[in-house]
């Protein structure tokens, strides 16, 4: 199953529900304007048996050929008691296309219990991976309700699904007259086509009148002109501490109001730009406290267990490559709070239309 590449789709919103709901968020306690800094936990390892080992290994491989493709669904998750709840969907992939959504937890796959790694790649342990193309009865809890749905795997390496969920992800909105667009980072990428495609996104989104920018979750690794597409030269300096050095970027400066999407699960290079970002006065952050984790995964140089099945450390940013904006162990929290957790199983997504409400009170 190939995933599929959808294209840009406007989607209007009506100004009487926006205003219902932003009136909802707010009295339920779940709209809260913060400004402080969190501290947060940092451990974390990763093995052959973890999804996110696979995420790492594709962006860390020097090669395209030494990408491991693997079975997935195009699902982030984590561990639960019945299962593995699904935290992110990837646009355009297996789960998405059958309506897997973002607080299911998936209970077993063609009867057996689900492992996000092992169910569809049985030979991982011994570093085994070929496609399979047989289908799978996929058993999934969705607010106390078992329901069930079949699909095929697609066989990809992670470092391809992320960047192709965030061309799936873009979107225009439109309310009224104003328009406002969206962009998903799963992927950021330092490679000369992924920075042409990112410069081709927005420019695709410029005459948006606001960027909701979703940061929540993702990986990579984060280029100049990734901030030169935001920032001017005056405040790549007042920010990074320099100016920038791809001049034919500063006639197409993206201007206008950003609103940042982040979680708990912002970290890396996402939180960095993230972090950055917020600087802006026409910035406005929305979401949860990110995971103040700005380090990167390295390989394993020192056995740490007796089987050796870790093979990605998380390495700490060191104390000489930290900005005052981005301090290891500091998550960024928004300026407005949005309380979203993974086990609120709802079709829409609460941080998301905040987002929309505030840059439509802005713009």
């Amino acid at each position: 199953m190939c995933p599929l590449l959808n294209p840009y789709r406007p989607i209007r919103i009506g100004s009487t529900k926006g205003l219902a709901l932003f009136l909802c968020l707010f009295f339920s306690g779940l709209l809260i304007p913060f400004l402080s800094i969190a501290q947060t936990n940092l451990t974390d390892t990763l093995s052959t048996q973890d999804l996110g080992y696979y995420l790492v290994q594709a962006f860390n491989a020097d090669q395209s050929t030494d990408r491991q493709p693997i079975n997935h669904l195009g699902i982030e998750g984590t561990k639960v008691t019945k299962g593995i709840m699904v935290t992110g969907v990837l646009e355009g992939y297996p789960a998405h296309a059958v309506g897997i959504r973002r607080g299911d937890t998936i209970l077993s796959a063609n009867d057996e219990p689900f492992h996000p790694v092992l169910t569809l790649n049985p030979g991982a342990r011994r570093e085994i991976f070929e496609p399979d193309l047989d289908p799978i009865n996929l058993s999934y809890l969705r607010n106390n309700t078992i329901q069930t749905t079949r699909l095929n795997a697609v066989f990809e390496n992670l470092f391809d699904s992320y960047r192709t969920a965030t061309r799936n992800s873009v979107l225009e909105f439109n309310s009224g007259n104003k328009v406002i667009g969206y962009i998903r980072l799963w992927a950021i990428s330092r490679s000369t086509h992924d920075l042409n495609t990112f410069r081709e996104i927005l420019t695709s989104l410029d005459h948006c009148d606001g960027i909701i920018l979703d940061l929540r979750s993702g990986y990579g690794f984060i280029d100049h002109i990734h901030f030169a597409s935001f920032l001017s030269d005056n405040e790549l300096r007042s920010i990074l501490g320099k100016s920038s050095k791809i001049e034919s970027l500063a006639s197409s400066t993206y201007r206008k109001p950003l609103g940042i999407l982040i979680d708990n699960q912002t970290s890396g290079r996402n939180e960095f730009f993230a972090s950055a970002l917020a600087q802006l006065s026409r910035t406005v952050v929305i979401g949860d406290t990110s995971a103040g984790k700005f380090g990167t995964f390295q390989k394993n140089k020192r056995n740490t267990r007796a089987d050796d099945t870790v093979k990605f450390l998380y390495e700490p940013q060191a104390n000489a490559e930290q900005y005052k904006f981005a301090i290891e162990g500091q998550g960024l929290v928004p300026d407005q709070k949005v309380l979203f957790p993974f086990n609120k199983n709802i079709a829409g997504d609460l941080q998301f239309d905040a987002a929309v409400l505030t840059l439509l009170g802005t713009i």
